[in-house]
C-alpha cells in the first residue's frame, strides 16, 4: 500500500512539472515574421573606399526597392580614364567575393560597392525582414541551453536576467547549434563580430528592435509598444515624481501576460531591458524597475557590453534567408 501511495505520488509530481514546461513558452514556435520597410523612391549617393581608390555610387529606388546602382571608380593613374560608370543589378551587390571588371586594369570588390551602397542610404535605415521571438527569452530556455541560471527573481517563464551582451550573445551561439543552425557571433580576444547573414540566432540591431516595437508596417505610432495606456502593455517602475510607485511591485512577472503590439510581440515595454547590437550594444525598452519615461519605444541606452543586473535581459531574432 505504501509503494502505491508513493507511485502515484511520483505520478503527480511527474505531470504537474510536465505541465508546467509545456505552458512555458518555445523560441521556435514564437517566431513573428517581421516584414521590412520599404526605402523611399528616389536617387541617392555615397562613397566608400575600394581596393584600387574610392568608389562613388548612384542609387536608383522605386517601388520602394534599389533597381539601379550606378559606380563610378575613381582612378588617379595619369593615362586612364578618371572616371568610370557602370549599371550592375542588385544581385551582384549580394555575392560579397564577386569582383566586377570597371575598366581595364582596376577591379573594385563587392564589398566597396555594398559599403557605398550602404552609405548612400543609411539616413534612410531601411529594415530587412526579420523573424523576432515574441517574448523575451525565459529562464527555463536559458538554463536548458546554458546549464545555468544567472537570475534574481527565479520561475521559468519569467525573462532571465543578469546577462551582458557576452553571455547572450554565447547563447544565441549554443542555441543556433543545437538547432543546427550557423552561430552567427565570433569571439576574438573580447571582441564580438556578427555575421548578419548567417541563419542562426542573434540579437536585434537597434533599428530591428525599435521596427518590431513600433508595430513595424501595423504600426499605430503608440508611445509604448501596443498602446498608449502603459499599464495595458508594460511591467514598469516608479516615476521621478513619486506619485505613481509603478505596477511591477518591484519584481520581473511572467512573459505574455500584458497586451502585444501590433505584430503579436510581447513585453516590448518594460518587464526587462533588452539587449541589441549592431555597430555598439544598446539596450531598450525600459524595466520594472525604471519610470515609464524609459519604457518608451523610443527609449535607448549605450551601455558597456559587460553590464549585468537584475533588470536587463535580451529576446533573439533570425534573419530571413
Amino acid at each position: 500500500m505504501k509503494k502505491l501511495i508513493v507511485f502515484i505520488f511520483s505520478l503527480f509530481i511527474s505531470f504537474t512539472v510536465f505541465a508546467e514546461i509545456q505552458s512555458c513558452a518555445t523560441i521556435d514556435e514564437d517566431l513573428v515574421f517581421v516584414e521590412g520597410e520599404k526605402y523611399t523612391d528616389g536617387t541617392y549617393t555615397g562613397t566608400a573606399i575600394g581596393r584600387n581608390s574610392d568608389i562613388s555610387v548612384s542609387v536608383n529606388v522605386s517601388d520602394g526597392k534599389i533597381n539601379a546602382v550606378n559606380i563610378t571608380h575613381h582612378i588617379e593613374t595619369k593615362g586612364i580614364d578618371d572616371r568610370a560608370i557602370k549599371e550592375i543589378p542588385i544581385e551582384i551587390i549580394k555575392a560579397q567575393s564577386t569582383e566586377i571588371d570597371v575598366i581595364s586594369g582596376a577591379t573594385i570588390t563587392s564589398n566597396a560597392i555594398i559599403a557605398a551602397v550602404n552609405n548612400a542610404l543609411k539616413q534612410k535605415k531601411l529594415v530587412r525582414s526579420f523573424y523576432v521571438c515574441n517574448h523575451e527569452v525565459t529562464q527555463m530556455e536559458y538554463e536548458t541551453i546554458m546549464g545555468i541560471n544567472p537570475s534574481c527573481f527565479i520561475g521559468n517563464n519569467l525573462p532571465v536576467e543578469q546577462v551582458s551582451l557576452y553571455d547572450a550573445a554565447e547563447y544565441c551561439n549554443k542555441l543556433s547549434l543545437s538547432k543546427g543552425l550557423t552561430p552567427c557571433y565570433k569571439f576574438n580576444k573580447g571582441n564580438v563580430t556578427c555575421d548578419f547573414n548567417a541563419n542562426g540566432y542573434r540579437l536585434p540591431t537597434s533599428a530591428e528592435w525599435t521596427y518590431a516595437a513600433q508595430g513595424g508596417m501595423f504600426s499605430s505610432g503608440y508611445i509604448y509598444s501596443g498602446s498608449n495606456i502603459p499599464d495595458l502593455v508594460a511591467w514598469y517602475g516608479f516615476e521621478d515624481d513619486e506619485k505613481n510607485a509603478g505596477n511591477s511591485n518591484e519584481k520581473t512577472h511572467e512573459i505574455k501576460t500584458k497586451q502585444s503590439n501590433e505584430l503579436g510581440i510581447y513585453d516590448m515595454s518594460g518587464n526587462v531591458w533588452e539587449w541589441c547590437w549592431d555597430s555598439f550594444p544598446s539596450i531598450h525598452g525600459g524595466s520594472w524597475g525604471h519610470s515609464l519615461l524609459l519604457c518608451r519605444v523610443s527609449s535607448k541606452l549605450i551601455v558597456s557590453p559587460d553590464l549585468t543586473g537584475p533588470y536587463l535581459g535580451f529576446r533573439v531574432v533570425r534573419s530571413v534567408q
